[in-house]
């Protein structure tokens, strides 16, 4: 998605209580070009005005999502997420 989309999907959950019901978030790396234009949101840019204020953990460009390589994370399932001092973390999936 480009920034202005990004920056409207974290509204969207923020108004509608969303990063009160969970944990943490975990974003994917973007798969949409990198902004040239110095007078234009970019995405990291997008990313921290919209996410420095809320109250859980966030990571970011992570090996999930639509760019290779993905892990697949399984809708429903219980996720734990660990993260290191060196930027090495596991991500380990259970099911009910």
């Amino acid at each position: 998605m480009p920034p202005t989309e990004v920056a409207r999907s974290i509204l969207s959950m923020e108004y509608r209580g969303v990063f009160e019901c969970i944990n943490g978030l975990l974003i994917g790396r973007s798969a949409a070009p990198d902004e040239t234009d110095p007078n234009r949101l970019s995405y990291y840019e997008c990313l921290r005005q919209y996410l420095s204020d809320i109250p859980i953990p966030v990571m970011i460009d992570l090996d999930i999502g639509h760019k290779p390589p993905n892990l697949s994370l399984v809708n429903g399932a219980i996720a734990k997420v660990e993260l290191n001092n060196e930027a090495r973390g596991s991500i380990t999936q259970t099911f009910s």
